[in-house]
């Protein structure tokens, strides 16, 4: 048996030596999802800008802000109700304390429409406004009949 184990030990010394290998480094999820699938096909089939969209930009093509400046109260509703509801499927709801309007996304993204307070101590929550909250960002614009827009002659 020992001269069994002698000539494998033979054996294994006169046997050519391979290089050792480094080890692979090993791939995040998110780059093996890359290789396949949908995402590489959209990747390898973009024309044109393929950059993604960062969120400024998305935040920006969202304001409601300043594109419903001065509307009435009820034409902002509607243009509010067709767009976040009917197109982007955004939830309709009285604020909380009944004396508006809130519509949400479900992702931290809202959009009020609030009439005003009648004892407010500043003269933008004294009538009807818009309020935007978008990123942790809060945006208070007012609408038409609101003592802020009317002082500032806009």
């Amino acid at each position: 048996m020992g001269g069994l184990l002698k000539l494998l030990f033979r054996f294994l010394k006169s046997a050519p030596k391979k290089a050792a290998k480094p080890p692979a480094k090993p791939r995040s999820g998110k780059a093996k999802a890359n290789d396949s699938g949908s995402d590489a096909k959209k990747r390898d089939e973009c024309v044109g800008d393929c950059n993604r969209t960062n969120k400024k930009n998305e935040q920006q093509k969202r304001s409601y802000s300043e594109s419903l400046k001065g509307k009435k109260f009820e034409d902002a509703e509607k243009r509010l109700d067709d767009e976040l509801v009917k197109d982007k499927g955004w939830q309709k709801q009285p604020t909380k304390k009944g004396d508006g309007i809130r519509y949400t996304d479900g992702k931290g993204n809202a959009v009020m429409l609030e009439k005003g307070w009648k004892n407010a101590d500043d003269p933008l929550h004294s009538g009807p406004y818009i309020r935007e909250s978008s990123g942790g960002n809060i945006t208070r614009t007012p609408l038409e009949g609101n003592p802020t827009l009317n002082s500032r002659g806009n």
